[in-house]
């Protein structure tokens, strides 16, 4: 803030600076109550499985929720892997994997949209090409930052945006 001279400047980026600390806790707060409230589910549903360490599982699927789509994505291959490899019948095999798909399901068309997307105000499809940009290139630590850089671009953007519709042409 120290490079500019104009106050109004200063004014403007110093509010930017609050919009994108108060979207970025409130994104952060918010995906954090889903992903526990996931992981509590997967548990759950892998305890009446009978799928051994399902407290471990809901915490392995709650904490890759927080790389949207690939994350849920990882955690599902892994879960058909481990109904693959468990010598039961087919549909006891897969009955983790339809529990994750459904719960993510419900997660990702219900229950994040409810909560994260009336204080995000950001298009899915945005939020998937940053991950995607983003796991492309830094990877897995891309991916996971995508989101929030998402919300710091466009929490700048906005206030940009506003500023500019405001100002005397």
């Amino acid at each position: 803030m120290a490079m500019f001279a104009d106050g109004s400047t200063r004014r403007a980026i110093a509010r930017a600076m609050r919009d994108v600390q108060s979207n970025v806790a409130r994104y952060l707060l918010a995906i954090s109550l889903v992903n526990l409230g996931l992981g509590v589910c997967i548990a759950v549903a892998f305890q009446i499985l009978g799928v051994a360490n399902a407290p471990l599982w809901g915490v392995a699927a709650g904490l890759l929720n927080f790389m949207p789509f690939i994350g849920i994505a990882m955690f599902a291959l892994v879960t058909l892997g481990l109904g693959i490899a468990s010598d039961e019948a087919p549909i006891i095999a897969f009955a983790p994997l339809v529990a994750v798909v459904v719960l993510n399901v419900i997660e990702g068309h219900i229950v994040t949209p409810m909560v994260v997307g009336a204080r995000i105000r950001i298009a899915s499809i945005a939020v998937f090409a940053a991950i995607f940009f983003g796991a492309w290139l830094w990877g897995a630590a891309g991916a996971l930052v995508a989101t929030p850089t998402l919300i710091v671009v466009a929490a700048f953007a906005q206030r940009l945006n506003s500023g500019l519709r405001r100002a005397p042409g």
